[in-house]
């Protein structure tokens, strides 16, 4: 099978793949959303209200990797370099 050793480069195979399928576009549906369960968006949805009504965070704090916290506790406290 030569045709499997000819390499492209990924931005090449992409036009390649996405020429080969057909553009399809499933029908828009209208319904209440008790009946969109388990459906998928036709558009985006945007809030008409920002929520929280402030630019402040209620608790700050920091993401860690979980790995440099085991064994930490109120008694033994792991200390992390910002």
């Amino acid at each position: 099978m030569p045709e499997f050793l000819e390499l492209l480069p990924p931005g090449e195979a992409l036009k390649v793949f996405l020429a080969a399928i057909p553009e399809q576009k499933p029908p828009v549906e209208l319904l209440d959303s008790a009946q969109a369960v388990d459906r998928v968006l036709a558009t985006d949805v945007y809030s008409t209200e920002a929520l929280p009504p402030f630019d402040r965070s209620t608790v700050d704090g920091y993401a860690v990797h979980a790995a440099d916290t085991y064994g930490a506790s109120e008694n033994l406290p792991a200390y992390l370099k910002l």
